[in-house]
């Protein structure tokens, strides 16, 4: 028979309360515990090289990646081949098929604004010779051994890559004023550019006869206008192109050839027949200004000393004597009524007269000035403020983007032009006609940086973008469940994400910081089943199988006394002194010997000492 052990029954009691108070307490730890982390990249069969992706590429610059490493199939047979390929990224982006380098430029604008990630797989095919076999579980043998086995990569890598605006200024050409050439005269003049990298090539069209670019690389325009070739104005068009650029290989939509226009005027009084004199006599010359002056008057210097105030139309003539030269000169500028307006003179603003050449022609061009600015206030100013004249072209380019100087993360955008006259335009490369005098703003649009964040010693996530003002931003972060760095995680322990999605008015500058919980079901559900299997195992070693009673082992006594015929029965018989032995009757035999037990009524045989149902002694 077996029997209870109320001690040990205590301990399994005591033990499974323990697992209670576990499963308990890890229910309450997973409420969750906000940890700053990001996900953990997962294995993969392409691996990129260390270190590259760079943080950022900027536009027009050439980049060239280390090999990729390859896990794919490898063969015990000599002859391998492998073959990389690419998939979902942009075509300034190629591979290397045997190598797996990866290179490119990204073109202008490929940053946009704010600047976009690129995202795209690179993964391999490996190719072997199947004899004498394919040992590999990997490989997939096409119609038998004597042809090839190939292995596809089944987890391409991811390659992710950030494109910003390009470091170096935009290639300009730097605006030129009205130019006057004198016909069968020799002129000289020298183009000005800015931006990339500084070394230059220049070609020009609509040039008179006689003229021509003479020095490519330093823009000068040279030469003597030929006869015929009086009056104008000439339209010439200049082109400037960087030769320093690697642009013709690399990256030929980088560099594109910039090319702005100019006024060119030929002037006619040096084709003036010249005067031959047979003999010595006073020797006049004549000093006129011209008719595009129409207000106010020139002050006429003649070696220095004022002779005459003439104004436009107006000529006087001065006496001279044979064989003398004198040097005539009139104001640069000359004011106008209105302060935003002034006439300049067209060309230079001196002449030396002689015997031969006695005429000095001074004429001059009306311009307004133009005041170039930037909205709002404080942004950079955009080049080009001073005087221009009416009917030429006013070059400028308003830069963009523009980092802000009060504050991180804030930059602004170009959004238009407002010219003097009122009229707009969008284009950042302006080639404004000038007709009156105003105000040219570059109007921008403010954007602020919003920043999503998680750092060390979890996995880090650092993602931007910018936002222009007033706008909600929202992001939606593809973050995946990431085992925990911990013993737990083994167990399934994992973190969520818990604002991997959302959004933010940006009203400025906004760093979020990714948030993840704790998710504790596998490890207790796990630490559950251990403990139970545990509990059972204890339980079941705890409990024994009671020893069998003996013929002559003495079984105990239960004193019950519920019933009053068991009290009485239950006490041990008088003990009697031994009388001789007699022959008992039948009826005498059954009452020393019953067959049945006093106290419990059950059946025991005739030779029994004692019941074995209550323990009875017979």
């Amino acid at each position: 028979m077996r029997t209870s052990n109320p001690g040990k029954g205590r301990h399994v009691v005591a033990l499974f309360r323990l697992c209670l108070g576990i499963i308990v307490s890890l229910t309450l730890a997973m409420g969750g515990v906000a940890l700053n982390t990001g996900p953990v990249q997962a294995a993969f069969d392409i691996i990129a090289p260390a270190g590259w992706p760079p943080p950022s590429l900027p536009e027009c610059v050439p980049f060239t990646s280390p090999p990729f490493i390859y896990s794919c199939c490898t063969c015990s047979s000599p002859a391998q081949n492998v073959f990389f390929w690419i998939v979902g990224a942009p075509p300034w982006v190629n591979i290397n098929q045997n190598t797996g380098v990866i290179s490119g430029c990204p073109p202008p604008g490929a940053s946009g604004f704010p600047g976009p990630i690129y995202n795209f797989q690179v993964g391999c095919t490996e190719s072997c010779s199947c004899p004498p076999s394919c040992t590999f579980v990997d490989c997939i043998p096409f119609g038998g051994a004597s042809l090839p086995c190939v292995t596809l990569s089944p987890t391409p890598a991811t390659v992710s890559l950030n494109v910003t605006p390009n470091i170096l200024p935009a290639l300009n050409i730097v605006a030129t004023p009205y130019q006057v050439a004198w016909e069968n005269m020799p002129f000289y003049m020298t183009l000005s550019a800015t931006g990339c990298s500084g070394t230059y090539n220049w070609s020009a069209t609509g040039l008179p006869a006689g003229l021509s670019v003479t020095d490519a690389t330093n823009g000068v325009i040279s030469g003597i206008p030929g006869p015929g070739t009086c009056g104008g104005p000439y339209t010439v068009i200049v082109t400037v192109t960087d030769t320093s650029c690697t642009c013709p290989t690399t990256c030929p939509w980088c560099c594109p050839p910039v090319s702005r226009p100019f006024t060119l005027i030929v002037d006619c009084w040096a084709n003036y027949p010249i005067i031959t004199y047979s003999t010595y006599t006073a020797c006049d010359f004549d000093v006129e200004i011209g008719l595009g002056l129409k207000q106010g008057q020139a002050q006429v210097m003649v070696d220095g000393k004022q002779e005459a105030m003439l104004g436009g139309g107006q000529s006087e003539t001065f006496t001279s004597q044979p064989c003398q030269s004198h040097l005539v000169t009139v104001p640069q500028t000359i004011l106008g009524q209105d302060p935003n307006t002034r006439f300049t003179v067209v060309g230079l603003n001196y002449k030396t007269v002689t015997d031969t050449d006695n005429h000095a022609y001074f004429d001059y061009a009306l311009e307004a000035h133009i005041e170039t600015g930037s909205d709002p206030i404080g942004v950079s100013q955009p080049p080009g403020t001073g005087f221009h004249a009416i009917g030429s072209y006013l070059s400028t380019t308003a830069p963009s983007p523009v980092a802000s100087s009060n504050q991180e993360g804030e930059k602004f955008l170009f959004r238009e032009w407002s010219h003097p006259d009122g009229n707009t335009s969008t284009s950042r490369d302006l080639l404004l006609t000038v007709n009156k005098s105003g105000k040219l703003i570059a109007k921008y649009d403010r954007y602020f940086l919003l920043q999503l964040k998680s750092d060390s010693p979890y996995p880090i996530v650092d993602e931007s973008q910018w936002v222009k003002q007033g706008e909600n931003a929202a992001w939606n972060l593809a973050l995946q469940k990431v085992p925990m760095d911990n013993f737990f995680g083994t167990f399934g322990g994992r973190l969520v994400p818990i604002n991997s999605e959302g959004s933010h008015l940006m009203a400025g500058p906004y760093t979020q910081q990714i948030k993840w919980r704790q998710d504790w079901f596998w490890p207790i559900f796990w630490g559950v089943v251990t403990l139970l299997g545990i509990a059972a195992l204890i339980f079941f070693f705890t409990r024994r199988q009671a020893a069998p009673v003996t013929a002559g082992a003495t079984a105990p006594v239960k004193e019950v006394a519920s019933h009053t015929e068991d009290i009485t029965t239950a006490k041990t018989p008088p003990v009697v002194p031994p009388t001789p032995k007699k022959k008992a009757s039948p009826k005498a035999k059954s009452v020393e010997k019953p067959n049945f037990c006093p106290k419990c009524g059950a059946t025991v045989e005739d030779d029994a000492l004692f019941c074995k149902k209550c323990g009875k002694e017979l």
